[in-house]
C-alpha cells in the first residue's frame, strides 16, 4: 500500500471514529435527557403499612423532579397534597392513599401524566358496567347479564350528585383536558366505587349508588357492588366497547349495546384493523388510523400514497377520532405530504374527537402545517392541548406498586419549540406552529346517532359531494 493511500485510509478511519463517537454521545445525551431511569428505591423492609406509605411518598418526590410538565405553581400544589397526605395517613385505606398520589400526579395537569388506571382497577375492583361518553351524556354500553336492563341507560347521578358535578369531583384524579377525561379515564372512574368514596360522594369503597334514565324514560336508582378483577383482565379504553366484538375479549358473556345496532357505521367496522383505507362512492378516499404504531404502519402509508396517485380522488378523509397515539414519526412524512399528493383544489378532511390524542394530534398538526386552509378539521375538539408534554417513562412506587408515567419532552404545536432542550429533540427538525386545532366544522356524535348506525361527521363531509 502506497504512503498516500495509507494516510487517506487512516484519515477516513479516524473521521469515521469521530463521527461514531459523536453519534454515540448524542444518543447517550438524548437518552439521559428524555428517558432517564428513576432512582433505585433503597428502603429497608417496612415494619407496617404506615411506614410503607411514608416510603412510597418519599420515593414519589423523585417523580416531581422527573416529570417536566409541572410548573413551579403546580409542583407546589402537588407538594401540598403530599403534606396533607402524610398528616392523614391513619385515616386512609390503601386505595385512598393511592388516589391521593393520583391527585399529586394529576396536579401537573398534563394529559400524559397519570396513574395506570387499569392496573389500579384490577387491584380494587369495578362495578359490572361499562360507560361511554357521547356528546349528550354518559351511557351504559355494556353490562353483565344481571344488569342488562341498564344497557342503553344514561347515568344521571352518583348518590344524588349529578353527573357533571361528579365529573368535576373525579377529575382531580386525572391530569389533562375535559375532553381527554371524557374519552379515556372518566368513564372508568365512574365504574370505581373507591374513587367515588375518595371524592366524597359515598361512604363505602365497595359499593356505589347510581341513578339512571332508562331507554323508556323511567328513572331508577340502584346500589351496585364492585367486582374483583383478575390480574390479566382486559380493560379497554371506552371507545372499544362500541364495537360489536373485541379481539381477546374476556367479557364475552356481557350484554353490549352494539348488539342493538343494525349496521355499524364505517368507523366502527373491522375493529381488528389498526388502520384501513377504502374508496368512497362519492369519489373520495377514506383513511382511518386507530393508533400510531404497529407492524405495517409505514407500508400502509405507502399504500395510501399509491391509492391517491392511482385514483386521483376529489377529496381525502383522514379519520383520527380514535387515534390514541404511539410514534408520530411513523406517519409524519405521509401527513406532511398528503396535501401535495392531491390535485389542486382537492381538500383534505381530518376527523378529530376527544379520543384524538398524543401522536394522533401530532399527525393532525403535520397535515395542517403542510396544507393550511386546504386541510379542514371536522368533528369535535382533540383530547389534549396543542402544548403538551409526552415521551412517557414508567415510574412505580416500591410498596403499593402504583404505576404512573412521567414525561420529559415538550410538543408545542401551537407556538413552536422553545430553545433546546425543553422540546422533544426530534421536534427541532420539524418545528411547526399551527395555532389552535379546533374543528373548522363542529359536529357532535350523540347516543342516538350510534343506535341508528349513523356517522354524522363523515355523513356531513360526504353530503358535500352527492
Amino acid at each position: 500500500m502506497s504512503m498516500w493511500i495509507r494516510r487517506l485510509f487512516i484519515f477516513f478511519a479516524r473521521a469515521a471514529l469521530v463521527v461514531a463517537l459523536l453519534y454515540g454521545a448524542l444518543e447517550l445525551a438524548i437518552e439521559l435527557i428524555f428517558s432517564p431511569n428513576p432512582p433505585s428505591a433503597d428502603f429497608s423492609e417496612p415494619a407496617n403499612a404506615a411506614e410503607a406509605h411514608h416510603q412510597d411518598i418519599a420515593y414519589f418526590r423523585h417523580y416531581l423532579d422527573l416529570d417536566r410538565s409541572y410548573t413551579a405553581e403546580t409542583r407546589a400544589v402537588a407538594n401540598g397534597i403530599l403534606a396533607d397526605l402524610e398528616a392523614n395517613l391513619d385515616n386512609l385505606s390503601d386505595a385512598g392513599f393511592q388516589l391521593a398520589i393520583a391527585r399529586a400526579v394529576a396536579a401537573a395537569d398534563n394529559g400524559h401524566s397519570n396513574i395506570w388506571l387499569a392496573k389500579f382497577s384490577r387491584a380494587h375492583g369495578r362495578i359490572p358496567l361499562r360507560f361511554y361518553w357521547f356528546s349528550d351524556g354518559l351511557y351504559v354500553v355494556r353490562a353483565q347479564p344481571e344488569l342488562s336492563d341498564l344497557v342503553g341507560a344514561r347515568l344521571l347521578a352518583v348518590n344524588g350528585v349529578d353527573v357533571e358535578t361528579a365529573a368535576t369531583l373525579l377529575r382531580v384524579f386525572v391530569g389533562g383536558t375535559r375532553e381527554a377525561f371524557r374519552a379515556y379515564r372518566g368513564p372508568g372512574l365512574f365504574e370505581l366505587p373507591v374513587a367515588h368514596h375518595a371524592a366524597g360522594m359515598i361512604d363505602s369503597e365497595s359499593e356505589t349508588r347510581l341513578s339512571f334514565q332508562l331507554p323508556n324514560g323511567d328513572v331508577v336508582t340502584t346500589s351496585i357492588s364492585a367486582q374483583a378483577l383478575g390480574e390479566d383482565a382486559n380493560l379497554y379504553w371506552p371507545n372499544r366497547y362500541l364495537y360489536e366484538s373485541l379481539p381477546g375479549d374476556d367479557e364475552d358473556n356481557w350484554i353490549g349495546i352494539a348488539g342493538q345496532v343494525e349496521a355499524m357505521p364505517r368507523y366502527l367496522q373491522q375493529p381488528e384493523l389498526p388502520f384501513q383505507w377504502l374508496l368512497l362512492p362519492e369519489g373520495g378516499i377514506y383513511v382511518q388510523y386507530r393508533q400510531n404504531f404497529g407492524a405495517g404502519i409505514e407500508a400502509f402509508g405507502d399504500k395510501v400514497r399509491t391509492a391517491i396517485k392511482e385514483h386521483k380522488p376529489r377529496f381525502v378523509v383522514i379519520d383520527q377520532r380514535f387515534n390514541g397515539g404511539g410514534d408520530y414519526t411513523l406517519t409524519e412524512d405521509l401527513m406532511s405530504d398528503l396535501p401535495h399528493l392531491l390535485d389542486d383544489g382537492a381538500p383534505l378532511f381530518i376527523i378529530t374527537g376527544p379520543a384524538t390524542f398524543s401522536a394522533g394530534i401530532n399527525s393532525t398538526a403535520f397535515a395542517r402545517a403542510a396544507g393550511k386552509e386546504r386541510v379542514v378539521l371536522v368533528g369535535e375538539r382533540i383530547g389534549d392541548r396543542e402544548r403538551m408534554y409526552g415521551e412517557t417513562n414508567d415510574f412505580v412506587l416500591p410498596n403499593s406498586g402504583l404505576g404512573m408515567t412521567f414525561n420529559t419532552g415538550l410538543h408545542d404545536l401551537e407556538n413552536g419549540c422553545p430553545p433546546w432542550p425543553e422540546c422533544y429533540w426530534r421536534n427541532y427538525f420539524n418545528d411547526i406552529a399551527v395555532g389552535k386545532l379546533d374543528p373548522d366544522i363542529v359536529i357532535e356524535t350523540r347516543f342516538q346517532d350510534y343506535l341508528d348506525g349513523t356517522d354524522p361527521v363523515l355523513g356531513t363531509i360526504l353530503g358535500k359531494y352527492r
